[in-house]
């Protein structure tokens, strides 16, 4: 099986079997998309030519392209992962290549979370907790450790 045939089974297994919404289908398709052309320029067409440093060598890839924000280049790489398991599970690769990959580490997590909405002003009173809008409290003390 080819890269491009591979990739539209993984994408209909997505929209049919996993039930994704059209929005993230929409992203895995151009994500994947992005993926295949950047094989393409190596010369990769099948699966399982795919190496880790090939995955490895697209994040990179991307993090130097228009200089795409970390929370882009994560998302991507889910959809990577997502896919070349999809491989494996189908017999298409014999291993996923991506399993001893980490996503990239999310700068200012915690200041972003306790900037949305979903979290309530923290208390003046002197107290280390913050509530979220679900009512879970959050000790803050831990949240810096």
């Amino acid at each position: 099986m080819d890269l491009e045939e591979s990739i539209t089974d993984f994408l209909n297994y997505c929209l049919i079997d996993k039930g994704l919404s059209d929005n993230t289908y929409l992203s895995y398709k151009n994500d994947l998309n992005m993926y295949k052309a950047f094989l393409h320029q190596k010369n990769i067409s099948n699966p399982e030519k795919i190496s880790s440093a090939d995955v490895i060598e697209f994040i990179e890839y991307l993090q130097k392209k228009d200089h795409d924000e970390i929370t882009t280049v994560a998302r991507k790489l889910t959809t990577i992962k997502n896919y070349h398991a999809y491989l494996e599970k189908e017999k298409i690769a014999p291993i996923n290549v991506t399993l001893g990959i980490k996503r990239p580490k999310l700068k200012g997590d915690v200041e972003k979370h306790l900037k949305t909405q979903n979290t309530n002003k923290l208390s003046t009173a002197g107290t280390n907790e913050a509530s979220t809008s679900k009512g879970k409290n959050i000790n803050l003390n831990n949240l810096f450790e």
